[in-house]
């Protein structure tokens, strides 16, 4: 609009005037790159300039909207999976549609009350696409929309301005430049510093919420549905948790050479060690905290380190960052909330119980890896067994001792070392299956071949993360094990095979 009246001022056709905003909008390509939801943008601000100023003919800006959203889909189709589309549309669906509604209802400073409301609109009608894609709500976006949104506008316009004048008046330009850096500087600083508050929403209950954000819309204009809307949400609401109540999952998680297993039963969340150290980060940051998010969880009811060697340990510090409530581990740590296990331990969940042994109380440290904790895990229809990095001394005496008995899942000590998960081990414990976590192309070569081959002479089934990625195991109505990259599945029938 601001190109459309400058060259009515200098008494400009129509159509050069579309032609010098179809020039900046190539600009504004190359500079942006052209994403599905930018030339949306374009494509409706095309519309409409040529509907309404040349053809002379106003449909809603909503039609626009649908018809520029159809174009862009019919050019690119699989911008239909890209989230930033959907962002884009239902925004802006939000500011055409609702926006105006509230407006002219609110009494204030007209521009600064507007501006504030279309960023909280903004926000608010993206929402439900953040929920269904990511199973998060971030309510600082309400605060941070106020000014990355101008922000970034004047950084991508500034920018167009400097390419279009650089050729005429080059050291204008440099000023330009310096001030466009300087602003691209202060946009990082403020997106580093400002600490992201993050609430997870477990499904099935996203799509509740989604509903919830959608409901005043349908309130607004179709009151007489909306006591039937309400009644389906609140009804959606209480399968949902029904069903959240009655997960049971373990998961081994893909953390590279290290260790991670994440139990939920229910609303109830454990975590068997946190993984080791990536290039650069924990392998928590990238591995861990996303997975927990997507189920839902905020904060775990326990952390349990098996033994302090890094590949166990090395997310701890990020996962107490999320959120934690109890962590055991068989030797002293600097929280406050940890506790050192001295003794053998029994843990009721929701439905599950943990029963933890440390090696400590019948054997002395002689070494780190067995001065842990083995972790028992009963349920309904399945157990496991996780002996941390025990070597094959340690597990005769545990069988001596009656801790370790039948049990039918057992992950492999030691990421599948030839020193653990011994023969007498496999007898004892008689799996019906076997995972094991470990690093693909690791140095030291696990899982061993020999480990493989007592497998194999026992017919037992085997995933390992390196191969296979992270290995879910579904405990609800079937016990059912997947694996996250391969097409590997098995199920458990009736509680004697697979």
């Amino acid at each position: 609009m601001v190109v459309l009246s400058i060259c009515k001022l200098f008494r400009a056709p129509f159509i050069l005037s579309f032609f010098v905003i179809l020039i900046l909008q190539g600009f504004y390509l190359i500079i942006a790159g052209v994403d599905p939801s930018i030339l949306r943008a374009i494509v409706m601000t095309d519309l409409i300039l040529w509907h309404r100023y040349y053809s002379l003919i106003a449909f809603p800006f909503w039609w626009y909207l649908w018809v520029a959203a159809i174009i862009v889909i019919c050019i690119i189709p699989k911008a239909v999976l890209f989230p930033g589309f959907w962002y884009s549309f239902t925004i802006t669906f939000g500011l055409l549609y609702l926006l105006p509604k509230i407006v002219g209802n609110v009494f204030g400073p007209k521009k600064v009350i507007n501006y504030i409301l279309a960023s909280f609109t903004a926000v608010f009608f993206a929402l439900p696409i953040q929920l269904i894609q990511t199973q998060t709500i971030q309510p600082m976006s309400l605060i941070s929309n106020l000014w990355a949104t101008w922000l970034s506008s004047l950084i991508l316009l500034s920018s167009a301005v400097v390419m279009i004048i650089e050729p005429i008046v080059p050291y204008i330009t440099d000023i330009i430049s310096s001030v466009v850096i300087m602003m691209i500087d202060v946009l990082i600083v403020l997106s580093k510093n400002i600490k992201p508050w993050i609430i997870a929403i477990p499904k099935p209950l996203n799509l509740c919420f989604s509903l919830v954000f959608i409901l005043p819309l349908v309130m607004i204009n179709f009151s007489r549905f909306k006591y039937f809307f309400l009644l389906i949400t609140i009804l959606f609401f209480m399968y949902s948790v029904h069903l959240i109540q009655k997960r049971q999952m373990l998961i081994s998680l893909d953390v590279g050479q290290g260790d991670a297993t994440l139990i939920l039963d229910g609303f109830s969340s454990v975590l068997i060690d946190t993984g080791g150290l990536g290039q650069s980060q924990a392998m928590a940051r990238t591995h861990i905290l996303p997975v927990l998010r997507y189920y839902g969880i905020n904060e775990l009811d326990l952390v349990i380190i098996t033994h302090h060697d890094l590949d166990h340990l090395g997310g701890l510090k990020d996962i107490i960052g999320y959120g934690v409530r109890q962590i055991y581990s068989p030797e002293s740590l600097p929280y406050n909330h940890h506790l050192t296990l001295t003794s053998p331990l029994g843990l009721d969940l929701n439905s599950m119980k943990l029963n933890l042994f440390p090696v400590g109380y019948i054997l002395p440290k002689l070494n780190s890896n067995n001065h842990g904790i083995v972790v028992s895990v009963d349920a309904l229809r399945a157990s496991f067994l996780i002996t941390g990095d025990i070597d094959q001394e340690t597990e005769l005496r545990l069988i001596q001792v009656g801790f370790i008995d039948q049990h039918t899942f057992l992950k492999l000590g030691h990421h599948g070392s030839i020193s653990s998960t011994s023969s007498e081990l496999l007898d004892v414990v008689q799996p019906l299956f076997v995972w094991n976590s470990c690093g693909f192309n690791n140095r030291f070569g696990h899982p061993n071949p020999a480990v493989i081959d007592r497998l194999n002479y026992r017919n037992i089934p085997f995933l390992s993360t390196h191969e296979s990625g992270a290995i879910f195991f579904d405990l609800n109505s079937k016990v059912m094990i997947r694996s996250a990259l391969s097409n590997d599945s098995f199920k458990l029938k009736q509680g004697v095979g697979l």
